[in-house]
């Protein structure tokens, strides 16, 4: 086979794969759902039962949508599972729903990274989609955050502000990888974590940029928490590799509770909007999950091994500082979400470079064998009592 023939056939392979992918690009773009009405999130008052909530009705939707071949039920302003909308009763159409958690879907199916509803593990099938897609998700308060990956030419990142019927209500730009967000439990204020690079002090290391967004008017109130004044043991701590990430926040919604790191150290700092303070407590404390009750924060903890690293979740009490280790032994990348005061929830792929993940639960004193809590699932964030808009 002579050059020419050759050139010839690699510009042929190299046409036919820039066809195949940019007719995969646009059948993904064309994939999300409608936007529609969809009945706010149902709320729980406890994990272990299950409670009466009303969902709206709304005559006149048509539930062809769901019928798709190859995707899950679409959350569309009826109550529908498996493509057959359940009937209502008739005292003002109040059915039983259990637990709710919103979940990036990752089912091989047509739904595949749209945020979903789940309502647990102790409903098989149970999932719904929305028509929102993202890499990361959280939910609080009535409001949510999506961060999203768009892959097309250019792979462009943003951050969708959400409200408790899954309306976008802000979009923001973001200038790197979507790594973590929180919304404060009043629904407040958000909290967004990005990789970035062109740091010149983090040649072989991450940089990360942590923005605080004010949910109610899409303003970003914090542009980056490098911006704070850092106080350690009552003297500003200030070095130029200073990077935030992981923010969990309190009841207060100015306060919050987030790792900083410098030179190789993990700080666990609590931090106020208002003041624009942060004040180190303790090392070691990487991507903090304030429990319910702000008793407790759940955090991973880096173990070395070589040139490897791994991290095991553990529990540090906030009044005693006491430590402890949970049973899990695999080792979790990722900021944990409480599912109650007494157990943690936490996303691990089926094995390493895998594109699935499960969710899993695990008690948070210690004790117990971790349970697989959702399959195909990842970014759990628990619909809780409470939960409901600010207005």
């Amino acid at each position: 086979m002579n050059k020419g023939t050759k050139f010839f056939l690699v510009c042929v392979v190299s046409v036919l794969f820039a066809a195949v992918y940019i007719w995969y690009a646009l059948s993904r773009s064309t994939r999300p759902f409608q936007d529609v009405a969809l009945p706010p999130v149902s709320i729980i008052s406890d994990v272990s039962s299950e409670r009466e909530t009303f969902i709206p009705e709304r005559p006149g939707k048509s539930d062809a949508r769901s019928q798709s071949k190859g995707r899950m039920d679409v959350l569309d302003g009826s109550v529908m599972r498996h493509g057959e909308k359940l009937a209502l009763p008739q005292d003002a159409g109040r059915v039983k729903q259990p637990l709710k958690v919103l979940v990036r879907h990752l089912g091989l199916d047509q739904s595949f990274g749209f945020l979903a509803m789940d309502s647990s593990h102790r409903d098989p099938g149970g999932r719904y989609a929305t028509n929102l897609t993202c890499h990361r998700v959280h939910f609080a308060g009535g409001r949510g955050v999506c961060l999203v990956v768009e892959r097309g030419f250019f792979t462009t990142y943003k951050a969708v502000l959400f409200n408790e019927v899954f309306y976008s209500t802000f979009t923001l730009p973001l200038n790197g990888i979507p790594s973590r967000t929180r919304v404060s439990r009043d629904g407040r204020h958000a909290a967004i974590t990005v990789f970035v690079s062109g740091h010149s002090y983090s040649e072989g290391r991450f940089a990360t940029e942590t923005s605080i967004v004010d949910m109610e008017t899409g303003t970003v109130l914090v542009a980056n928490l490098e911006e704070f004044d850092v106080i350690r043991d009552g003297e500003l701590f200030s070095v130029l590799d200073f990077n935030f990430w992981g923010v969990t926040f309190m009841k207060d919604s100015d306060r919050f509770y987030a790792t900083l790191s410098t030179n190789g150290v993990f700080f666990l700092v609590e931090g106020n909007i208002a003041s624009r303070q942060a004040y180190v407590i303790r090392a070691g404390v990487e991507c903090p999950s304030l429990s319910p009750d702000e008793t407790r924060i759940a955090f991973k903890k880096r173990l070395s091994t070589g040139a490897r690293v791994g991290w095991r979740l553990s529990v540090v009490n906030l009044e005693t500082f006491r430590e402890m280790e949970l049973t899990e032994s695999r080792s979790v990348d990722d900021q944990v979400e409480w599912l109650d005061n007494s157990r943690v929830l936490y996303g691990l792929p089926d094995k390493v470079g895998s594109a699935t993940s499960n969710v899993w639960v695990v008690s948070a004193d210690g004790t117990g064998a971790p349970e697989m809590f959702l399959e195909d699932a990842v970014s759990p964030a628990v619909v809780r009592e409470g939960d409901m808009p600010l207005s």
